[in-house]
């Protein structure tokens, strides 16, 4: 069969719905400023990508071509909220002042990883200033960062874009509670654009949206309420929106201005074009099968003429009754006119949706070697596969849907999500490899394939939350997050159980055990169709009260959930995170003997190879020491398990945090390079828990070096941060850090208030009491000394003497 499709694929009509726009696109520029929201509307298979795609390169080639800004919306789900913004404002030459400020400073109090904004060789205004801030400019932002920005604005332009000192203070205000911040940043980039764009020679803008649906069900809810503001606030330019249905916006800035353009059946004489451009002259009623048989829509008249090509090849001719009669049969009869191993590999992958070249191969190798097996670039040009970046590929939605109707029916569908299943589980083991990034979006793609199913088998759940837990404990926090909703045409199944778990999950990492909380506990009812990770949800329930502050609650659960873990399996996690976190409640209520007693005899029945669990208990006998104050034992299990993390990211940067903290109080130098890569590598991945810890440590061996200027902005951003995630025991390392720092410093008077406020947060708790240890001794207060270490289980009261002696008192 000879595959091309590049010619037949073109349009050469759509002459009125092109007119309107360029009516639209000549109108720009001249006269007062105006906007225009043409929605393109269609159902999938019209073409409304196509039709976009060919309408941007056709004024792309015009001599006096406008601005053309081109947004794949499905980047709003996959990758990240904001990334479409980024998009947006990466393709304008010009700096947005105020959108750059607002989303590094939005991205630096999420701890977001931080995304290249404007580019290399000219970084953004925002940019150049955050690398200029002074030596830890990589590890946080100034408070006053707004105003330092706007500070290097010139005048001239600050005057002819209106530029106020106090918008760019507003984003300073805003950075304490980022929740706010963030809708505001469509805003942001709308007012750049509008003041960038006021000249008549510089307003013709033309932007085109595709992947609308694409979008996450949250957006997706609230009618995609960015949008609307980021339009409405640039009240400039023509924008193209490729939606299935209607927008439905009533924004009364923008209804006024939203025009439809309906994309439906392809014009009978474009159809017939297409038809003769790939085929030659046809006879009269067979061309009309192929257009009635298509319904004119783009999707399927391109799979009948492939159809129609391969009858041709086969008999030389082909027969007006041999072609299907309506859309649902063509994809059917396009499917069963390939080669046996080409229709299951079209099967399984279209039923995917999304794949990368290692995906494709492992499905290849699952088909079975065939002669007619076609190779990654034949089946990305042929197959209705569209480059999504990125490495990443996807079939076309039509193709897609009609793949995942027939899951019930198929086993061979049932068996590709199996298979695929199998592949990622691997991969997600392995240490990141070439394409790690694609990871969360094929398991995206995974779930959202299963939520076709109105049933998933308990065998087929474990294995979706292993990938899951894969993911989380390797730092995916970010990608879990943007995990789907509930796919279009969806059910809410255990797939989609699956995915809001893995996304309450991720929120603790990065939003705090509050929210985490909040997004569980809706599924609590429904956690037994998890099979044997149901102990797990429990498990991690208990973990983030016990973050959040409700000791008394977790410290009940861990005990019950370890006593039900026995007989004791090492290989299964909720049994190995209970026995865990049960010894992790221990530490906290200071029987650091015990605990440690209780890790080292789970970590001995540990496989060596068992992923991360053991690096976990040897991390966690290194608090029970450090706590101790055995502070040199400490590091050297930290160490030790640093070296086994090699392959985990977010491990080592846990590990770095804590080495931080045990070398603090007696090595500060070497503690504050420990911190200083700690706030870098979990600022990256997005881990606000472990930025707070790393800064209060870093306030610790600031102070030790008498740098206690710096000491102060590291504690009063470690309390800040651990405040705006709901993390109490940070703060509370907060508060220990700032008495030493007081202490040190010479101000006696604000050490007794700093111990004063730490020991009402102590009590308020109900654990940590001995966090009074150390400020209590460096005080130089015995009675409170005594009253502190009474009762708790010290590994050893010769090692304790020995931590106080690296300490030392003022």
């Amino acid at each position: 069969m000879t595959r091309r499709r590049s010619e037949a694929g073109q349009f050469f009509d759509r002459t009125s719905e092109s007119g309107i726009i360029d009516e639209h696109v000549a109108a720009l520029g001249t006269g007062p400023l105006r906007v225009v929201v043409l929605e393109i509307t269609g159902l999938g298979g019209v073409g409304k990508s196509r039709f976009l795609e060919q309408t941007r390169d056709r004024l792309a080639a015009r001599p006096d071509s406008p601005t053309l800004v081109w947004v794949s919306l499905d980047d709003e789900a996959s990758m990240s909220a904001t990334a479409p913004l980024l998009a947006i404002r990466n393709q304008l030459k010009s700096d947005c002042y105020l959108f750059d400020t607002a989303l590094l400073t939005y991205w630096v109090a999420t701890n977001q990883r931080l995304r290249p904004i404007g580019n290399e060789n000219h970084p953004s205004l925002a940019v150049q200033t955050y690398r200029a801030v002074g030596e830890f400019g990589h590890d946080f932002l100034p408070l006053d960062f707004g105003a330092r920005v706007f500070a290097e604005i010139s005048g001239d332009i600050a005057l002819r874009r209106s530029y106020d000192a106090n918008e760019f203070s507003q984003i300073d205000s805003l950075r304490e509670h980022p929740s706010n911040l963030f809708p505001r940043l469509p805003e942001y980039l709308g007012l750049d654009i509008a003041r960038r764009f006021r000249n008549p020679d510089e307003r013709r803008l033309v932007l085109f949206y595709d992947g609308y649906e694409k979008q996450s069900a949250n957006t997706l809810a609230a009618r995609a309420m960015w949008l609307q503001v980021l339009i409405a606030n640039m009240h400039a330019g023509v924008h193209l929106i490729a939606v299935r249905d209607r927008l439905g916006w009533n924004d009364p800035e923008l209804s006024g201005f939203v025009e439809h353009i309906a994309l439906g059946e392809l014009p009978d004489q474009e159809c017939r074009r297409m038809i003769r451009r790939a085929l030659g002259n046809l006879e009269r009623d067979v061309e009309d099968r192929l257009v009635d048989g298509s319904r004119s829509l783009p999707f399927y008249l391109r799979a009948l003429i492939d159809v129609c090509r391969a009858e041709i090849h086969r008999h030389g001719a082909v027969r007006v009754e041999d072609l299907p009669t309506s859309p649902p049969a063509v994809v059917e009869h396009f499917l069963d006119h390939l080669g046996r191993s080409q229709q299951t590999l079209a099967v399984m992958l279209a039923g995917l949706q999304y794949f990368d070249e290692q995906l494709f191969g492992h499905l290849v190798h699952v088909a079975g070697p065939q002669e007619e097996a076609v190779g990654m670039s034949e089946f990305v040009e042929w197959f209705f596969v569209e480059n999504a970046g990125g490495g990443l590929y996807k079939t076309h939605d039509l193709l897609t849907a009609a793949v995942r109707s027939s899951v019930q029916d198929d086993p061979r569908a049932i068996g590709v999500l199996r298979s695929a299943a199998v592949h990622l589980d691997v991969r997600t083991k392995e240490p990141p490899p070439v394409g790690a990034e694609r990871l969360p979006q094929l398991f995206h793609a995974l779930v959202e394939a299963w939520q076709a199913a109105e049933l998933v088998p308990e065998t087929d759940v474990v294995q979706l939350i292993d990938i899951g837990y894969n993911l989380y404990d390797s730092g995916y926090w970010q990608g879990l997050m943007q995990l789907p909703g509930l796919a279009t045409g969806g059910r809410e199944n255990a797939a989609h159980l699956t995915a809001r778990y893995f996304a309450a999950l991720a929120t603790r990492r990065t939003a705090g055990p509050v929210r985490a909380l909040e997004k569980l506990a809706p599924l609590a009812p429904l956690r037994g169709q998890f099979g044997r990770h149901a102990a797990s949800f429990d498990v991690e329930v208990a973990y983030s009260q016990e973050i959040s502050g409700d000791y008394a609650h977790a410290r009940e659960e861990f005990r019950r959930l370890s006593d039900n873990a026995e007989p004791f399996d090492p290989g299964r996690r909720d049994h190995v995170r209970a026995r865990l976190y049960h010894a992790d409640m221990l530490i906290m209520d200071g029987q650091f003997a015990e605990a440690n007693e209780r890790l080292a005899e789970t970590y001995e029945l540990l496989d060596a190879d068992t992923a991360l669990d053991p690096v976990e208990l040897m991390r966690h006998r290194g608090h029970a020491y450090r706590f101790s104050l055995e502070f040199r034992a400490a590091a050297d299990r930290y160490a030790a398990a640093l070296e086994a993390a090699e392959d985990s990211p977010s491990m080592r940067s846990k590990l770095r945090t804590n080495l931080a903290e045990a070398r603090c109080w007696h090595d500060p130098r070497r503690a504050l390079k420990n911190a200083e890569a700690a706030i870098d590598e979990n600022g990256r991945l997005g881990s606000s828990i472990e930025v707070a810890k790393a800064q209060a440590a870093m306030g610790v061996a600031l102070a030790r070096l008498s740098r206690f200027a710096e000491a102060r902005i590291a504690c009063a951003t470690a309390l800040e941060v651990s405040e705006a995630v709901d993390y109490p025991a940070a703060g509370c390392f907060s508060r220990q850090a700032l008495v030493a720092l007081e202490v040190w410093a010479g101000n006696p008077a604000r050490a007794d208030a700093a111990y004063e406020d730490l020991m009402t947060r102590i009590r308020s708790l109900g654990t940590y009491t001995h966090l009074a240890v150390i400020p209590a001794w460096i005080r130089g207060d015995e009675a409170e000394f005594r009253r502190a270490a009474e009762g708790v289980g010290w590994i050893s009261r010769t090692s304790l003497a020995e931590g106080l002696g690296l300490i030392g008192r003022v």
